[in-house]
């Protein structure tokens, strides 16, 4: 009988996966030694309150990246923010749209190590290409009356973050 059900279950298992595609297109290591860089950062922040940080698992693709769109674009090219303005259209123009209508729950789920699934995240992901990451956290939240919280945009080099940028935001 045994033999019979170990038969059937290495007969039937391929067939469980047969369709199913891995919605995980990020790579997991360096994701979550950026995260790690990010939480310390933000962590050793002192004029933020932080509390329990509780992330999200959702990772979004490049929502909220307009709120720094400058620096973005000026980091991506290696100039500054005030150099910018002279530089060719061709070159700064599609850094510009890659920015644009990102909508807020469009993303992928990603499985680390790093991030638990929690109830009432207040740190919510974002990642554009391989070299940035945005973080948006939640530091007060008055239920239907508004929230408040300070949001991050880390740029790494060589694992290891080569500027943070960070905005408070209010609504």
């Amino acid at each position: 009988m045994s033999q019979f059900v170990l038969t059937f279950i290495l007969l039937v298992s391929p067939l469980l996966l047969f369709g199913q595609q891995d919605a995980t297109i990020i790579d997991k290591d360096p994701l979550c030694h950026q995260i790690d860089l990010a939480i310390k950062h933000i962590k050793a922040d002192k004029e933020i309150k932080t509390g329990a940080l509780r992330i999200d698992p959702l990772i979004r693709d490049g929502w909220n990246y307009e709120a720094f769109a400058t620096e973005y674009v000026a980091n991506k090219l290696n100039e500054t923010k005030e150099e910018l303005p002279s530089l060719e259209a061709e070159l700064t123009g599609p850094l510009w749209k890659s920015l644009e209508n990102k909508p807020y729950l469009s993303g992928t789920y990603v499985d680390l190590g790093c991030i638990k699934k929690e109830k009432n995240p207040n740190l919510i992901l974002s990642k554009l290409d391989d070299e940035s990451l945005l973080v948006h956290l939640t530091t007060k939240k008055l239920g239907n009356e508004g929230s408040s919280g300070q949001t991050y945009l880390f740029f790494f080099e060589d694992s290891k973050v080569k500027s943070v940028i960070s905005s408070s935001w209010i609504e």
